[in-house]
């Protein structure tokens, strides 16, 4: 690891119920069409469709840690 460059803008924040504030279908179609507007080379990976699904197994998935033990629900 090495050091921090100068022009290095560090940021930590905290979100409480984001995830189920946005409408799924309307946040996965809208994030499609943001990767296809700012993502085109075909060459980038992941390719937009694995972005997405990845965004909707966020969106839908329920992972949690209590007490030392992971949940997927």
């Amino acid at each position: 690891m090495g050091e921090v460059p100068d022009n290095t803008i560090l940021v930590t924040m905290d979100v409480s119920s984001l995830y189920t504030n946005i409408p799924k279908d309307e946040g996965l179609k809208a994030a499609m069409e943001t990767f296809s507007t700012h993502l085109r080379d075909p060459n980038i990976k992941p390719k937009n469709i694995t972005l997405v699904k990845m965004l909707e197994m966020v969106l839908t998935m329920k992972y949690f840690k209590f007490n030392g033990v992971n949940f997927l629900h």
